[in-house]
């Protein structure tokens, strides 16, 4: 008796149980096929209403919405077909309503743009900016495109080391909408270079460094030199002056760096120039070799006047090959190229050189002038 109870108790259990398993399957296929259905449920647009545009035609609008009577659309086309809408440069604000097959497309236009003006601007003329921004005269009015004209304006001025200028854009609501947009501009002072420093320059002393650099610091005459001026691209120049500096005076390996901060109170630079010199180089012996020609290499020892283990300079070497290529020109050859095959992996500190020559005979021999 007790074991037929149990056996009752586990059947209703079990039949029980299914009955939980067969609602929650049902309730889940109702959850996933019936907002499907209903999502992908698609109307009949019989005719399209264009509402608040004034410069821009209905056709132009209906076609940037990409959406045309007599056809059937879903909710999600109508809503991409209002992103797209959005997305163009017309407009400030757009409605679409779909309603008994009507569907209305409301919009609000962008004004366009009447005129263009500058004011507070005096160390950069209104051609200059002018030619920097992207906003014109006539066009539509985009405040994405004010605010990056005003960044590009901004940038311009801080390239003449006013970093603190500041520009805002205003907007004067006209008639037709239309606006003038005006640019004012609080350009701020020049912010000076306080101070420069050297970093690892251990042959050549700050002093010498500074006076080859065209960036300077400033002094008593900054009012007649600009050089104490921020500006990146000086800073990239004066990498150059410096390794040209370095390699002519043997130091191949030279590298430098630049970094540059501003004061606590952010009214003047600081620039710093981390320098690796590098192991001083002597040349060493600087031999020739030619290709497809005949002439005593000898001739070309005699014009070398580089002597072995002096200082190495690049200079040197390229007033080398400019008089090889004079000498050769009066032989009728046309020197097209001097290939220097460098060899500095010995272990002493020299550079040497095989210059390869490149040669094409020319017609006839050119005369000594």
């Amino acid at each position: 008796m007790i074991i037929f109870v149990k056996l009752m108790l586990l059947s209703n259990l079990f039949y029980k149980n299914i009955f939980k398993l067969l609602i929650i399957f049902i309730l889940m296929m109702s959850v996933s096929v019936f907002p499907q259905s209903a999502y992908a449920q698609e109307s009949l647009v019989s005719s399209i209403v264009v509402e608040g545009n004034e410069r821009i035609e209905k056709r132009t609008i209906i076609n940037i919405a990409d959406i045309y009577d007599g056809k059937n659309y879903s909710p999600a086309q109508i809503n991409s077909a209002l992103q797209r809408l959005k997305a163009s440069s017309y407009f400030k604000n757009v409605n679409i309503t779909l309603a008994n097959g009507i569907l209305k497309i409301n919009v609000d236009e962008n004004p366009t743009i009447n005129s263009i003006n500058f004011e507070g601007n005096t160390s950069l003329t209104d051609d200059n900016l002018l030619e920097l921004i992207s906003s014109k005269t006539r066009q539509t009015l985009l405040i994405s495109k004010t605010e990056k004209d005003a960044d590009q304006i901004a940038s311009a001025y801080a390239d003449t080391g006013r970093i603190s200028a500041r520009i805002i854009p205003k907007i004067i609501e006209l008639s037709d909408n239309r606006v003038d947009l005006i640019y004012e501009i609080k350009e701020g002072r020049i912010t000076e270079i306080e101070k420069i420093t050297f970093v690892g320059n251990r042959k050549f002393s700050d002093t010498r460094l500074r006076g080859i650099i065209a960036t300077k610091q400033a002094g008593l005459f900054r009012f007649i030199f600009q050089s104490d001026t921020y500006i990146e691209d000086r800073l990239e120049y004066d990498k150059d002056i410096l390794r040209d500096f370095y390699i002519n005076r043997g130091f191949i390996d030279f590298e430098v760096s630049t970094s540059v901060e501003l004061t606590r109170n952010k009214d003047a630079f600081l620039i710093n120039y981390s320098l690796l010199e590098g192991q001083k180089y002597n040349f060493g012996k600087i031999t020739f070799d030619k290709e497809n020609i005949s002439f005593d290499l000898n001739d070309l020892n005699d014009l070398n006047k580089i002597s072995e283990n002096s200082r190495y300079d690049q200079r040197k070497i390229t007033k080398l090959i400019q008089e090889i290529e004079t000498y050769l020109s009066k032989l009728g050859i046309s020197f097209t190229n001097g290939k220097m095959e460098q060899n500095n992996k010995t272990r002493k500190p020299i550079v040497c050189f095989c210059i390869v020559l490149c040669v094409v005979i020319l017609e006839r021999p050119l005369r000594n002038a």
